[in-house]
């Protein structure tokens, strides 16, 4: 109440610039939370539909490999994808064989081949083609493969997602300044055309 009582004893000529404000504020955070919603829609599905790619195409090329357990075409399958998909990031794949044990990743110091697969790869799966980890800026996607309708092996994969959220960030602070201008523009408009009204009264 105190505090209400106080924004009454304001001039008119200040609490209307201010109420236009706030007001524009609310509009603006609005507009920027659906925004940025939208953007994050659009960005995740691109994201999938280039992951789904790379995992058609590498398990076509990986397969024949797997089912002869030739380790070396393997990698020489996962060096030319990794060549060829650059815009999507990945930054590790690893193909393991139906027993589970890694034939070949593309960063074989890390992880050895005819190595245990570390469990929490099995565990870093959504619903989705890829699965963000907001807080490592990565997306991880798997693929099954199978031939003649028996599982023969898996396609682990991890991709670098940091741009996805810089563009985000960009976008949030080009609306955040430009939303702050507008407010500021709305508000000296305000306080402008309240003082042109309540200039002859003052006369009177």
């Amino acid at each position: 109440m105190k505090l209400l009582r106080r924004f009454r004893s304001i001039p008119v000529s200040y609490r209307v610039p201010v109420l236009v404000a706030l007001l524009m504020v609310v509009i603006s955070a609005a507009i920027s939370e659906r925004v940025l919603s939208r953007l994050s829609l659009t960005q995740e599905s691109f994201l999938n539909g280039i992951a789904e790619t790379y995992l058609d195409g590498l398990s076509s090329a990986v397969v024949p490999a797997v089912l002869r357990v030739d380790v070396w075409e393997v990698f020489d399958a996962l060096d030319r994808s990794s060549a060829s998909y650059k815009s999507l990031a990945p930054i590790e794949t690893v193909v393991t064989g139906s027993d589970g044990r890694v034939l070949a990743a593309s960063d074989p110091n890390r992880i050895a081949t005819y190595s245990e697969l570390p469990a929490d790869y099995r565990n870093r799966y959504g619903p989705d083609v890829v699965t963000i980890d907001k807080a490592s800026l990565t997306g991880f996607a798997h693929r099954d493969l199978v031939y003649q309708g028996q599982p023969i092996g898996t396609i682990h994969a991890t991709f670098d997602v940091s741009h996805l959220f810089a563009e985000r960030r960009a976008i949030l602070v080009t609306l955040l300044i430009t939303n702050g201008v507008l407010a500021a523009l709305f508000a000296l408009g305000g306080f402008v055309l309240v003082r042109q009204m309540i200039g002859p009264m003052r006369v009177l």
